[in-house]
């Protein structure tokens, strides 16, 4: 499998994951209709309708940051991919542990 096929298997994995458990959520705050269906509670409608229609960089900060912390995840998967954490990589003079290293 190329290095691609790898990481849109990853992603695609996380994906899903990331979905089914946005899913599980809607449904814990929503209540169960007789019939089957949902009704969500009008202050998450009118929340997550306004989240949806705003673009990423004007959302309050403090809504940016389950954002940030998704895209985290993602740089972790895709480093994965890349980085044996058990070899260090030689960058220049030094090391790093991670591809995508903070330190």
């Amino acid at each position: 499998m190329t290095t691609k096929a790898v990481i849109k298997e990853c992603l695609a994995a996380y994906a899903h994951n990331a979905w089914a458990g946005w899913m599980k959520y809607m449904f814990e705050k929503s209540t169960q209709n007789s019939d089957g269906s949902i009704t969500i509670p009008p202050s998450l409608v009118e929340r997550w309708t306004r989240q949806m229609n705003t673009i990423y960089g004007a959302l309050p900060e403090s809504e940016k940051q389950s954002d940030l912390e998704e895209a985290d995840k993602m740089l972790d998967i895709v480093g994965e991919c890349f980085y044996d954490p058990y070899q260090p990589v030689p960058v220049g003079e030094g090391e790093v542990t991670s591809p995508f290293t903070d330190e």
